[in-house]
C-alpha cells in the first residue's frame, strides 16, 4: 500500500483498490487498450498512481466544501471544477494558467457556485492563485 493510499479515508481506499482491481481485470481480458511496448505492469502502476492522486484531490476538495458549508447535493459541480483545474495544471500552460483558472472561476460562478469556495479550492488544493477579477466581467 502506497503512502498516499494510507493517508486516504477508508472509503476512498476501498474505492481506489476496487477501481485498480477492475482495471487490472480489464487489462488481462483485453477490454482496454494495452501499451504498444508491452509494459503492461508499468501501465497498471501508472493507472493506480493516478487513481490515488485523484482520490487525494477529491478528499481535499471535500474538506474544503465541508468547511465552507456547501450542501452535499452540490458537491458534484465543485468536483467538476476541481477536475477542470487539475487538467489546466497538468497542461502546464505556464503564465497563462492563472488567467485560465480565473476564467474557469468566472464560468463556474455563472453556473451557480460560490466564488470564495472556488478560489479556496484553487489555493488549498492546487496551489494556484486565480487573478482577482471584477464581479461583472465575463469569461473568455
Amino acid at each position: 500500500m502506497s503512502r498516499i493510499l494510507r493517508q486516504l479515508p477508508e472509503c476512498s481506499q476501498r474505492s481506489v483498490i476496487r477501481g485498480c482491481r477492475k482495471y487490472e481485470r480489464a487489462l488481462i481480458h483485453g477490454d482496454v487498450p494495452r501499451r504498444l511496448d508491452g509494459k503492461v505492469r508499468e501501465q497498471f502502476e501508472h493507472f493506480g498512481a493516478a487513481m490515488e492522486n485523484m482520490a487525494q484531490v477529491m478528499t481535499m476538495v471535500r474538506q474544503v466544501l465541508c468547511c465552507a458549508g456547501v450542501q452535499p447535493a452540490r458537491f458534484m459541480i465543485y468536483y467538476n471544477f476541481a477536475l477542470h483545474v487539475a487538467r489546466l495544471k497538468k497542461a502546464d500552460v505556464g503564465a497563462g494558467r492563472d488567467a485560465l483558472v480565473g476564467a474557469a472561476v468566472l464560468r463556474w460562478v455563472a453556473r451557480g457556485c460560490e466564488r470564495a469556495v472556488l478560489e479556496r479550492i484553487c489555493v488549498d488544493v492546487f496551489s494556484v492563485n486565480p487573478p482577482a477579477t471584477k464581479p461583472g466581467s465575463e469569461p473568455d
